[in-house]
């Protein structure tokens, strides 16, 4: 998986000429910088993670995932922010992770 940095400011977000739910222009504050994905999650990297594969069709890994609920994707945000590439997972809390209710 590949992310971008997105630094820590404001911008101006929404029309003064669009749709309703475009407006009014306001203010954009991000307080403190995150990671964002580039790309969609894939089915693939869905069900390596989670150890399945919710998504309707099925049958090419690198579909996007879809089907997935609100509490799932925190979830997997959990172990992607624990797991980073050369750091040892804690394979405890990724079990409590999949296993949450």
């Amino acid at each position: 998986m590949q992310f971008a940095l997105i630094l820590a400011g404001e911008f101006q977000m929404g029309s003064v000429g669009g749709s309703e739910g475009e407006r009014p222009v306001h203010t954009v504050r991000i307080s403190k910088p995150f990671y964002l994905g580039i790309h969609e999650v894939t089915q693939g990297q869905w069900e390596a993670v989670m150890g399945h594969n919710p998504s309707r069709p099925k049958g090419d890994a690198n579909r996007p995932v879809e089907a997935v609920s609100w509490e799932e994707v925190q979830m997997f945000s959990a172990y992607r922010n624990c797991h980073v590439p050369g750091r040892p997972r804690d394979d405890l809390g990724f079990h409590l992770l999949r296993t949450a209710p």
